[in-house]
Formats: structure tokens, C-alpha cells, sequence
């Protein structure tokens, strides 16, 4: 399925890239916060999440280079509404 070009495609691999994405920049700030900093305290949880964001930008040069727009669609949509879901939930909610 996500090899055709559809937005739902596009949708399932922003979000998997983003969870993806996500959960490597925690467990490296971990690594940081745990054995390299002693004892500091790393970086904010949302500047991990704002990464797992950036991280979108691989699928979408891929997607670019496919031709794949459908999907491109998807994978943006996704990315812009997990950013605008991240400062509301940081920059209001905290």
C-alpha cells in the first residue's frame, strides 16, 4: 500500500517517520543527558519532537525524486499539522 501514490499513503509514512524520528532523538538525548553530560539535563522534549519533524524532510526528497505527489501531499500534511500540534501543545498547554 505505501508504494502507490496516494495521500493516505503519504499520511502513514510522515507519521511513522515522524515516530521514527522521534524516538531516535530520544534515545540519543538519553545517551547525551545519561553518559556525556553527567548528569545534565539534555535538551526540552520539544526540540526532539520539532527533530522527529525535520526528520520528515527524507521521505519527502525521496518522494520528490519519484514523482510521487499524491504522497508528497500526504507526507506535508502531516508534517505541518504534527509542527502546529507541537507549539500549541508546548507554547499553550505548558
Amino acid at each position: 500500500m505505501l508504494r502507490r501514490d496516494t495521500f493516505l499513503a503519504g499520511l502513514i509514512i510522515g507519521a511513522l517517520v515522524f515516530f521514527i524520528g522521534t524516538q531516535i532523538f530520544r534515545g540519543l538525548n538519553y545517551l547525551f543527558e545519561t553518559y556525556m553530560l553527567d548528569g545534565g539535563d539534555g535538551v526540552r522534549p520539544q526540540f526532539v519532537y520539532m527533530l522527529g519533524c525535520v526528520f520528515n524532510l527524507i521521505p519527502f526528497h525521496l518522494l520528490i525524486r519519484q514523482g510521487r505527489q499524491r504522497a508528497l501531499q500526504g507526507v506535508m500534511s502531516f508534517t505541518i499539522f504534527a509542527a502546529i500540534g507541537i507549539l500549541l501543545y508546548f507554547n499553550i498547554l505548558n
